[in-house]
């Protein structure tokens, strides 16, 4: 059905609002990371995007880089949605990227649970390996477990938050994948960016997609920022954000989404 006069001048105004913010968003932080502005998305590859970040000029990275898996046919990896939108991956990424960052956090498959590991098991802080279990997970056995488990590896030296911060978190995927097929919950990202981060540092997110880990961030008062290899994501997440200011009650976090278990 057609839209009314009337609602395609609600949705100019809308749009209106969002640019407004997304114009505001650029001049309120003056901050630099190396040549690059402070909570914004930039476009490109991470790899080479990364290099001109200074050592020390970020407090946490906290990102959902590609996993390794067969893209092809009918596996898990075409369900994820990875095929479509980048191509067969099928290596993951180069676990070196956190070698200069104290404080990381990466999602991961079990194929790379060894090598995030055996990296953060190198270096000179502490680690541990936290889980996503997921209460509505996609139906896709195949003669395999069930895949309710996705594993977050973190490095660090000091953690944040509350005591009653677990290692295993329950979170409902319900609707978080309309802006990006491997998208994580929002309330999921909240607390691993409250576990990683004060308020007021800075989170890295290179593989930022639709800008899940830079919304969190936002909410919870750090400052951001976002590697992008895709144009059309680095609008989506560009938009996300602006949306914070322009409806903030839109990404109001749902306690009854959450749970936590021992």
């Amino acid at each position: 059905m057609p839209l009314s006069d009337q609602e395609m001048r609600r949705l100019g105004a809308y749009d209106e609002i969002i640019e407004a913010a997304m114009e505001q968003e650029e001049r309120r932080c003056k901050r630099m990371i190396g040549p690059y502005p402070c909570c914004t998305v930039v476009q490109g590859d991470c790899l080479e995007l990364m290099k001109a970040i200074p050592d020390g000029a970020v407090d946490a990275v906290i990102t959902d880089p590609p996993y390794e898996f067969v893209a092809s046919g009918g596996g898990l990896g075409a369900k994820r949605g990875y095929e479509k939108h980048y191509g067969a991956l099928t290596n993951g990424f180069d676990v070196a990227m956190f070698s200069r960052f104290p404080n990381w956090m990466a999602f991961c498959s079990k194929n790379q649970l060894l090598k995030l590991m055996t990296a953060a098991e190198k270096s000179a802080g502490r680690w541990m390996l936290l889980t996503w279990n997921k209460p509505d997970p996609t139906p896709l056995c195949n003669g395999n477990y069930l895949p309710d488990t996705e594993y977050i590896v973190h490095r660090f030296d000091k953690l944040y938050g509350g005591y009653d911060e677990r290692a295993r978190f329950t979170v409902m995927i319900g609707g978080t994948r309309e802006f990006h097929p491997t998208a994580k919950p929002l309330a999921l990202m909240e607390r691993l960016v409250r576990v990683a981060s004060d308020v007021e540092q800075i989170i890295l997110d290179p593989f930022c997609g639709s800008g899940t880990t830079l919304v969190a961030a936002k909410k919870l008062g750090r400052h951001f920022l976002g590697f992008e290899i895709s144009p059309e994501y680095c609008e989506i997440a560009r938009r996300r954000l602006a949306e914070i200011d322009a409806q903030p009650s839109l990404f109001e976090p749902k306690p009854e989404q959450m749970t936590l278990e021992a």
